[in-house]
This record gives structure tokens, C-alpha cells and sequence, in this order.
């Protein structure tokens, strides 16, 4: 699966409006063929800053999606009216390496308001084929956590060392369970390998962002696309 993920800023004199425009984006983009899930994450240090996280079946399902006339519509409001006026725009995109939900499963997203663990990870070459069984093992624990909506790892397309690991929680005080706050005795033992292979030596710093999930929707068939998408992994 394909992951666009775009980092952008709004205008706080502007918030009202562009948050009425982000949730008609949203009605939109669910009606996109090819589109599994989207989500809105506004970060809770600088709430100015947002990323918005598209998953897609494919590229060409993405870039079909972006050339249609409704989608144009919305997203032509935003430069329109000046939202994001002074603030950097960024792009990146991802493969969809792994993905697991907690017990709630995929249907969590529907009524939760949500809190993401948003890290950018930087593995060194020599370090990724002890890594990849090491986040395997990770999300598996992760899933049997409370609270845990998802857990997820994906690749940047543009850099074979960068990826993006999100934790998303029903609420903040569930993700204190993780490394972050007070982990219990699993998570303990399943990030201790992390440590004692040395799996980061010589990497660059994690970015790390804190977000509230502002909003979310899935495409047409998008849980079934997860579910078969999760039946379909196999071991690293």
C-alpha cells in the first residue's frame, strides 16, 4: 500500500475556516476509489503544525483520486483563501510495511478521538535485517495493549533508511504505556532488544511528534483492504 503524507501548517486566525474545509476534504477523499484511510494529526507542541496521512491500495490510485474534479475542488480552497500561508509544506511518501490494531480492530477509528506517537526512525543499513523482525515482534506485543487503536511501519520511498513508525491510542493516557511513559513489563522486553543488538548505532536521531487525531475516514472498502492487506503479511 501507498502512504502520502503531507506536513503543512495552518493560519491560527484561520483555524475556524480551514477546519470546516478539512472536514469536507475528508467527505471527499472517502468517496475515492482506492482509498483505504485517511487521517488528520495536529501536533500538540506546535498545534499550527498538522500531517496529513493518506493511505492508498496505490500510487495510481492516489494520483487518479488527486485529478478528479471533486478533489480539485476541495483542496483548491486551502491556497485560495491563504490557510497555510507562510508555513512550509512538506511531501514524502511511504510503503506500507505492517500494520496491526488493537482489540477494538479496524473499526476503532470510528468512534475514538485518538493520540498518535508520530516518529520519523532513521535504521542504519547494517542494522535493518535485525530490525525488521524487531518491529514485527514490537506490533505483535503492541497489539494485545489497552487502548492501542493502531500500530503501524512504513518505508520512505525516497530514503531505503528512513521510516515512519505511528502508534495511535484511543486517548493520551493509553499511550503512556509505551516508552514514552511508564511501559510494563512487555513493552519492556519487547524494546530490550532494540538495546542489546544495538539496532541504532550510528543513526541519525528519531523525530518525534506527539498529535491529537483531528479526524479520520476510511475509503470504500477500505477495513476490508486492512484486514486482507494484514492476512497477506508474511515473516521477515
Amino acid at each position: 500500500m501507498y502512504l502520502h503524507h503531507i506536513q503543512f501548517g495552518v493560519v491560527p486566525a484561520k483555524f475556524d475556516i480551514w477546519a470546516a474545509h478539512a472536514h469536507n476534504n475528508l467527505s471527499v477523499m472517502a468517496r475515492m476509489q482506492g482509498l483505504v484511510l485517511m487521517r488528520i494529526l495536529r501536533d500538540r507542541d506546535d498545534p499550527n503544525r498538522f500531517f496529513s496521512i493518506r493511505l492508498w491500495r496505490s500510487k495510481e490510485d492516489s494520483d487518479r483520486a488527486l485529478a478528479t474534479p471533486e478533489v480539485h475542488l476541495v483542496t483548491k480552497t486551502n491556497p485560495e483563501l491563504g490557510l497555510s500561508e507562510g508555513f512550509p509544506t512538506v511531501y514524502k511518501e511511504y510503503r506500507l510495511l505492517d500494520i496491526v490494531f488493537g482489540r477494538e480492530g479496524v473499526e476503532g477509528y470510528t468512534s475514538a478521538e485518538g493520540f498518535t506517537n508520530h516518529i520519523e526512525v532513521h535504521v542504519p543499513p547494517q542494522k535493518q535485517s535485525l530490525w525488521h523482525p524487531y518491529r514485527r515482534n514490537c506490533a505483535s506485543v503492541w497489539a494485545r495493549q489497552p487502548g492501542l487503536l493502531s500500530y503501524e511501519v512504513a518505508a520512505d520511498l525516497n530514503d531505503p533508511d528512513l521510516f515512519l513508525v505511528m502508534r495511535t491510542f484511543r486517548d493520551h493516557e493509553s499511550s503512556l504505556r509505551g516508552p514514552e511513559g511508564e511501559p510494563n513489563e512487555e513493552i519492556k522486553l519487547s524494546v530490550k532488544p532494540a538495546r542489546d543488538l544495538n539496532l541504532y548505532e550510528g543513526a541519525r536521531g528519531s523525530v518525534y511528534a506527539a498529535c491529537d487525531l483531528f479526524d479520520a475516514v476510511y475509503g470504500p472498502g477500505g477495513p476490508d483492504a486492512l484486514r486482507q492487506f494484514m492476512a497477506n503479511l508474511q515473516p521477515v
